[in-house]
């Protein structure tokens, strides 16, 4: 059956991104999608995406790094892969994920989504109802993410992170 995720548009935000890549927009762009450990969609996922051609690779981590942490560091493949993904991507993009303050850590241009592309009649499924949670409010004002409110806008955000990782390295420190 369908999962419910907590971004809504995910596939679609995907299918859109990748799209944007394979035109070639986006420089020669891997996009690598990290998801959450506790996903219930990584099957329908590798369906979507099987073909190897696609410039699209996933990245499962361990139940180490689910919210509901169980105090254990994980297993060291995994944290080395994690570590990796931050430190040498070109650009980190979530939805009000705390990865946005792994990205900075490591110096790592972050784009937070701050849009939705269908509308929902829950709240708390619209961005800007997250990006203005006391835990995630500073991260918003912080100048260190980019919020981009629409498709355009992210393009936009990636092609510059992509061209100026330096860019907001100050906010980010």
């Amino acid at each position: 059956g369908d999962h419910h995720t907590f971004f809504a548009d995910e596939l679609e935000f995907l299918k859109r991104l990748l799209r944007k890549i394979c035109t070639g927009s986006l420089n020669s762009s891997i996009l690598v999608v990290r998801l959450h450990p506790t996903s219930g969609i990584t099957e329908r996922y590798i369906k979507e995406f099987k073909d190897k051609a696609l410039p699209i690779r996933f990245d499962y981590p361990d139940d180490s790094f689910a919210a509901e942490n169980t105090w254990s560091v994980g297993q060291p493949k995994s944290v080395i892969r994690f570590v990796e993904l931050m430190k040498f991507s070109s650009v980190v993009i979530n939805h009000s994920s705390t990865i946005a303050l792994d990205a900075a850590f490591f110096d790592t241009p972050v784009i937070c989504i701050c849009f939705r592309l269908t509308s929902s009649k829950n709240p708390w499924e619209n961005p800007s109802f997250s990006y203005s949670s006391s835990h995630y409010r500073r991260v918003r004002d912080s100048g260190a993410v980019d919020l981009p409110a629409s498709m355009g806008d992210l393009y936009e955000a990636i092609a510059n992170a992509i061209s100026y990782p330096e860019e907001k390295a100050r906010q980010r420190d």
